[in-house]
């Protein structure tokens, strides 16, 4: 297994980076409105961007959630306590919780890159894990404006690249994504 590296050129990555750049912000708005409606500083979401909860900061590792909230999970950070609370679907405001938190758009940018140049793959790589493998996929992202992808390749899932993305060398991704 090795890993390839590409940044998006001409007027088709322009094009992407700006739907997807419109689309997390919407996105992000969307998520911020619903934190502020329900008084949270944060929110805990899924990698699709689907927000699962609210995190509320607390002094103390006894919070108490408003209303509707119920705690799954409380953790140090710092000299305080996050905690992550769902709706309590028994009462009408956690149902109304609930229905804000589906209101949001998903939106996974990444997969978006990805599939827009046909770059979707998994392979498996060794890893110290009990299995002695671990799976890795295809990942895009913009940094610095401009489109980035790594994508897995194996013998099993080749990967030829169209003329919209040009490869460049893992020195160069790494020196784009670690600034």
């Amino acid at each position: 297994m090795t890993e390839r590296y590409f940044i998006g050129v001409g007027a088709d990555a322009q094009a992407l980076r700006d739907d997807v750049l419109a689309k997390v912000t919407a996105q992000r708005a969307q998520q911020r409105a619903i934190c502020e409606k329900h008084g949270a500083p944060r929110f805990w979401a899924q990698r699709d961007g689907r927000i699962k909860g609210l995190a509320y900061v607390s002094a103390t590792r006894d919070f108490v959630p408003p209303r509707g909230m119920r705690v799954s999970g409380v953790f140090r950070s710092g000299d305080e306590y996050e905690c992550l609370v769902l709706p309590d679907l028994r009462t009408k405001e956690g149902r109304a919780l609930q229905r804000d938190l589906a209101s949001i758009t998903p939106f996974d940018g990444s997969a978006a890159i990805v599939n827009h140049y046909g770059a979707a793959r998994h392979t498996f790589v060794p890893h110290p894990g009990p299995t002695g493998m671990a799976l890795t996929f295809s990942v895009g992202g913009i940094v610095k404006d401009q489109i980035v992808l790594r994508v897995p390749v194996s013998d099993e899932e080749p990967f030829e690249p169209d003329a919209r993305l040009r490869e460049i060398k893992k020195s160069e991704f790494i020196a784009l994504t670690e600034e």
